[in-house]
């Protein structure tokens, strides 16, 4: 169904839908109203604006196209998944010794049960009245809000700190925090999202698609500032799984070493302004063993590879 001929009652309550899932790709990971002070309570308070803003849209358009008639709506396997976990969620909260802390989560952390339900409606309405066009507009906004994410934490990473947010931390607190997600955890997991996401676009595109290649490269360049073992286990192993999860043929891997050799290449750019600028704290575990001299082997031979792979034919 292409949008002319999506009615306009429908189209009001794909537009609802639309803006609730763009709404928290883009706002969510860049919201940053009043520096790390109360950051994760900022963010939750956001998340569950948007919801009841997104809630209220979709069902006054759901009330002007007659509700599920324009929407043809039909329950799958995913919404009994979802019925069930809400059903985990009520017994989680029943059965807890401290039902308060349970709904609202620990002081400070808001992650109690209110934020996985108020995920899990998120997910329902983005999946059942979100446009058709939505799955290819979703990974873009998701990855430009993580390339903007990742330029900051550099930026943080080398003392520049445009957003004047780390006047409230002592200087050895400082190095904990990067970007506008909050510590370097938080900030790998969203990189954990957004670098497969973009991975997946340059290593299955029909064509070269450089765009997709320079972002995936600088998402995985961000993993360095970052310096979570987390996330370099998560990005692994989501690109791991996504070369075996579809027909890697050897354009696939020819694409894959050079990004390997293109993140070879980000270290060693590392490591020479590490030489040259000052940091606000010394590389970690994984960060640190591979920005070295030896970046330059490795990317080398990830360059061969590539174009050793490049000239087989395409067979997987």
């Amino acid at each position: 169904m292409t949008a002319k001929t999506i009615p306009p009652a429908a189209r009001r309550v794909h537009l609802a839908a639309d803006a609730l899932a763009l709404a928290l790709a883009a706002g969510l990971p860049l919201y940053f109203p009043n520096g790390y002070v109360g950051l994760v309570g900022d963010k939750f308070g956001y998340l569950l604006a948007c919801l009841a803003v997104g809630a209220a849209a979709l069902l006054a358009g759901l009330a002007a196209a007659r509700g599920r008639a324009a929407l043809r709506l039909r329950p799958d396997a995913a919404g009994f998944c979802l019925l069930g976990l809400c059903a985990c969620y009520a017994l989680a909260w029943y059965f807890a010794q401290d039902r308060y802390t349970a709904l609202w989560g620990l002081s400070g952390r808001k992650n109690g049960l209110v934020l996985y339900l108020a995920c899990t409606a998120v997910y329902a309405i983005v999946r059942v009245a979100g446009s058709p066009g939505l799955p290819a507009l979703l990974p873009r906004v998701l990855a430009a809000a993580g390339c903007a994410v990742t330029a900051l934490c550099w930026l943080n990473f080398f003392l520049l700190d445009p957003l004047d947010a780390y006047y409230v931390f002592l200087p050895d607190d400082g190095a904990l925090f990067l970007g506008t997600v909050g510590n370097i955890n938080f900030t790998g997991a969203l990189l954990c999202l957004c670098l497969p996401l973009a991975a997946c676009r340059w290593l299955y595109g029909p064509r070269r698609q450089w765009g997709w290649f320079a972002c995936a490269l600088f998402l995985a360049g961000g993993l360095l500032p970052t310096g979570s073992d987390a996330a370099w286990l998560g990005c692994a192993a989501a690109l791991a799984a996504a070369v075996c999860s579809r027909r890697a043929t050897t354009r696939t891997l020819a694409r894959l070493c050079l990004l390997a050799a293109g993140l070879g290449g980000c270290a060693l750019l590392c490591w020479l302004l590490l030489l040259a600028l000052p940091s606000r704290g010394a590389l970690r575990t994984v960060s640190a063993a591979l920005c070295s001299p030896a970046a330059l082997v490795w990317a080398a031979l990830c360059l061969l590879a590539a174009r050793w792979l490049a000239r087989r034919p395409q067979t997987a």
